[in-house]
């Protein structure tokens, strides 16, 4: 369970980063 609670939070941080740029692009992504 501790290599599924990092990669959460590695994906955590990838989203915080990349999402916004996601959601300027493409708006109905961010639902």
């Amino acid at each position: 369970m501790g290599f599924e609670k990092s990669r959460f939070t590695a994906y955590m941080l990838w989203a915080r980063e990349v999402r916004p740029g996601i959601i300027q692009a493409n708006p109905n992504m961010g639902k």
